[in-house]
């Protein structure tokens, strides 16, 4: 390896040690705070970050700036390009990409319900908890609260 390439590799790397010294300490509360985060460490601005993500930079400005929350596959998008966990985020989206299913069919059974009076607790119809438990529709976010509410899951990560 030549000297130059020596060079730009170590100060790569202490460059993006700085940023992350920087701002490591950034509050991460909320969604639009750690995408503020992972730009900042990155040394990104936010049209640059929009650009690596293959997104508009407009939207990007709604997450961080009126805490539009990203759809799962704007997430997903960031954690394969970041090397992030999906539950970084939110656990919400961990949850879109690897449903509860089993977690719903042990609630189901422990309680002894019947179809019908799972779809009344989670207040849903018959072909909306089939879909669900059977992996044919994805986790939606208000339901991803009503799991949690009646206690099917527990609300575990930040």
């Amino acid at each position: 390896m030549n000297q130059s390439a020596i060079f730009k590799e170590t100060f790569s790397y202490t460059t993006i040690n700085i940023y992350y010294l920087l701002y490591k300490n950034l509050p991460e509360n909320t969604i639009a705070e750690k995408i503020i985060k992972i730009r900042k460490i990155r040394n990104l601005e936010r049209d640059e970050f929009a650009n690596v993500i293959n997104h508009n930079l407009s939207t990007v400005q709604h997450w961080e700036v009126k805490n539009v929350p990203p759809t799962p596959g704007s997430i997903l998008d960031i954690c394969n390009i970041f090397n992030l966990e999906l539950n970084y985020f939110s656990e919400y989206y961990y949850l879109y990409y690897n449903p509860p299913i089993e977690k719903i069919i042990k609630w189901k059974t422990k309680k002894g319900y019947t179809y019908k009076q799972c779809c009344d607790i989670l207040d849903i119809n018959y072909s909306t908890f089939s879909r669900l438990i059977n992996d044919r529709v994805s986790l939606s976010y208000s339901m991803y609260i009503k799991l949690i509410n009646n206690k099917i899951i527990k609300y575990t990560l930040n």
